[in-house]
């Protein structure tokens, strides 16, 4: 029979925990920036089971585990260094998105038209660029 861990067992092994997740996510931004795709599958692997894993520490235990102030200092440092890299990575997931949209749209051929959409005023939002498939594109 699995005994579950006492609150003092289970701050060290959360805090391992989010220090893993802040080296995989270290990892996985690297891989984003080379655009290594088998080095961000990796991480994303990595990162997926490394959040089950939090979440069953978080499950296992109710409120916070009275720890020592160094401890909870620790504890608090490490989860805000898991949300700046996850903060940097959506924004190099997102940018690797648009490479990625601007490649597959290179890549559609010289039949694709890019143009401005007018139909969205300017005080609604910023232009944005739609493909009208079919027309031949002026010299660029």
């Amino acid at each position: 029979m699995m005994r579950k861990p006492s609150s003092r067992e289970a701050v060290p092994g959360r805090l391992a925990l989010l220090r893993e997740l802040a080296l995989s996510l270290a990892a996985s931004q690297a891989a984003l920036v080379a655009l290594d795709l088998v080095g961000i599958e990796q991480g994303t692997r990595e990162q997926i089971e490394l959040s089950h894993q939090l979440a069953k520490d978080i499950a296992v235990k109710d409120g916070v585990p009275e720890s020592g102030l160094a401890m909870t200092l620790e504890m608090t440092q490490a989860e805000n260094e898991v949300r700046q890299a996850l903060r940097l990575h959506a924004a190099l997931l997102a940018r690797v998105q648009i490479k990625l949209r601007v490649l597959a749209n290179m890549l559609a051929g010289p039949s694709v038209n890019y143009s401005v959409n007018q139909s969205v005023p300017a005080e609604r939002g910023p232009a944005r660029l739609r493909i009208i498939p079919g027309k031949a594109r002026r010299g660029i």
